[in-house]
């Protein structure tokens, strides 16, 4: 049976190192007189306190269809920061009702990270970015530090990466069970202008008794162990190099047998730190280019591998069995009217051979932005790259669900060009925005090539200011087309609106109204109307009071599907406030 604990004798090694790390920290800072010459001098030293506090319920009605949301909800949110004597303490709370058609428990978002001159501590509901291939846009429930005393750095934290989720047999909310996963990591290194320099380990692990076995989803509890070096050197005045080289250790299942060490080199263990057994598998990152830089000129060339092997349970999505070669140039023409940035390169998978399908592809992106008067703005962009976009899965919108479903872009173009207009007490605006892209959904981390869609969009955007009378009106005409497997839907929307200011700004209102006839395999299908009305009032300098309100009306033509009406709302009350005291 599997025992391996692996916050065991880790993290207590850990301690010990933080501990000893701080301590020299210390003794670099040669802060200590002057910080005893602040406290003799407190009653000359200001305590300032400063934040907010925002309290918002949103309301919704519906007629034709079932409820997409709930009828009520509210929602709190307070932030306070305290300073003296350098230091800061900031501190955030959310809280909710959570969501009552479902019965979820409410949710406390709680967190703090008080700081002072080089030194800060997180506590709480916190964010941390390591690199790229260990920690990378997580945010962790528990203790974080980090340490800048010069050219040093250090960084670590401890907690909670993701709460568990049982399995959901009656479907109800259609969430994938999941372990509790913990974590813990630290980066440190030193890092000046001309260099830098640094040492990564990460480590996560799933609490195996945290939910029953699934019986319908194949989920298992999973550990993973990174080391990392990151490296970069100025080797002239305009000549850089830069590499990170990160080494992965994966245990699908925790529970698996473990094998014995004697059959496996010091490198698959990561020199003793992880226990591989039967579902181990590791794998190598690389990254490392190299470039010019000049003024007004830069070229870069750059090689990036991951493994097959390679995964980190610090990131949301990550590709692995892939690697790129790649050149980027960037040049100023024009005298910096226009600038040029060109990247290109080869991508290659399924690098060992052990898919079936294989892909070597050349890829590339492009920005360019010209700007030949002061009235005329152009830019254009493109990319086949491949790209991850994180999508949440939740129908109330106050209620967060652990549940994400992604969305693999594989080629993104698009053109705007912006014209000013008018006088200055009568400015105006005239904007292009033309955008397409194709996607691919993806499922357990398996792109779906079978599931293939493009969108296509254009916006024709007028705004008009009159700024004698705190008016703004505006007009676009907006086209989109979807094409999907075996459907096409494009969409005309036209939309008129105007934004109002009174009492001397104080108070703002906003209205709009949206006319949508939607086209499907070119037949018409329906069309939906939408107003939206918001205003805000600001009083007394700290309070302001905000209304907004949308409501859509869709009218149909075809039989098997309905009219129906919608009303959403959101009320919102907000204060701020700053002190300071002896």
């Amino acid at each position: 049976m599997y025992k391996h604990d692996p916050f065991n004798n880790e993290f207590a090694r850990f301690l010990v190192l933080l501990l000893l790390l701080m301590s020299s920290v210390s003794l670099l800072a040669q802060d200590v007189t002057d910080l005893g010459q602040q406290i003799r001098n407190l009653s000359a030293n200001d305590l300032k306190i400063n934040g907010g506090l925002s309290f918002s319920n949103t309301f919704y009605w519906n007629n034709g269809i079932d409820p997409r949301r709930d009828p009520s909800q509210w929602r709190l949110q307070a932030r306070l920061n305290f300073s003296l004597l350098g230091a800061n303490a900031p501190f955030s709370l959310t809280f909710s009702d959570g969501n009552q058609q479902f019965n979820l428990p409410s949710y406390t978002f709680l967190g703090i990270s008080p700081k002072y001159k080089w030194a800060t501590l997180h506590l709480g509901d916190r964010n941390l970015n390591f690199s790229k291939y260990t920690l990378n846009g997580l945010t962790f429930r528990g203790v974080g530090t980090e340490l800048k005393p010069g050219k040093f750095n250090f960084s670590a934290m401890y907690g909670r990466l993701s709460r568990a989720v049982a399995e959901d047999l009656n479907n109800l909310q259609s969430l994938d069970p999941a372990y509790e996963r913990w974590g813990w990591g630290f980066k440190t290194g030193i890092a000046t202008a001309q260099y830098e320099y640094q040492l990564i380990y990460f480590s996560a692990w799933d609490d195996k008794n945290s939910i029953l076995t699934p019986v319908t989803i194949d989920v298992l509890p999973s550990e993973n162990k990174i080391l990392s070096l990151v490296g970069r050197h100025k080797i002239t005045k305009r000549i850089n190099l830069d590499a990170e080289v990160a080494r992965s250790a994966f245990n699908r299942d925790r529970r698996a047998p473990l094998f014995d060490d004697s059959e496996l080199g010091r490198s698959y263990t990561l020199f003793g730190l992880f226990e591989p057994n039967s579902s181990g598998s590791v794998g190598n990152a690389i990254n490392t280019g190299i470039g010019y830089y000049t003024n007004g000129f830069s070229i870069r060339a750059g090689y990036e591998r991951i493994d097959r092997g390679y995964r980190t349970l610090g990131a949301i999505f990550f590709n692995n069995d892939q690697d790129y070669s790649t050149l980027s140039i960037s040049k100023a023409l024009v005298e910096n009217k226009l600038t040029l940035f060109v990247k290109g390169g080869l991508e290659r998978t399924n690098l060992n051979d052990e898919e079936q399908i294989s892909s070597n592809r050349w890829i590339g992106s492009g920005n360019l932005n010209y700007s030949p008067t002061e009235k005329l703005n152009i830019s254009a962009a493109y990319s086949n790259f491949r790209n991850s976009t994180k999508l949440r899965s939740f129908n109330n919108l106050l209620t967060p669900v652990d549940s994400i479903f992604l969305a693999q872009l594989t080629r993104t173009a698009s053109l705007s060009a912006t014209y000013l207009l008018g006088t200055k007490l009568r400015p105006s605006t005239l904007s292009l925005v033309l955008s397409q892209q194709s996607a691919n959904s993806v499922i357990n981390d398996v792109v779906q090539s079978d599931s293939e869609s493009d969108f296509f969009n254009a916006s024709l955007i007028y705004t008009q200011q009159v700024k004698e009378r705190d008016l703004q009106l505006i007009t676009s005409l907006n086209v989109n087309n979807a094409s999907f497997t075996n459907l096409q839907t494009v969409t005309f929307s036209p939309t008129i609106g105007a934004r109002k200011q009174y009492l001397n700004r104080q108070l703002s209102t906003d209205l709009r109204l949206t006319f949508n006839s939607i086209y499907i395999d070119g037949a018409a299908n329906n069309t939906v109307w939408n107003i939206s009305f918001g205003t805000d009032y600001r009083f007394l300098n700290d309070h302001s009071l905000g209304l907004t309100t949308s409501f859509i009306h869709r009218a149909t033509r075809l039989g098997e599907l309905s009219a129906f009406s919608e009303l959403y709302g959101r009320l919102l009350y907000g204060y701020r406030f700053s002190s300071q005291k002896k």
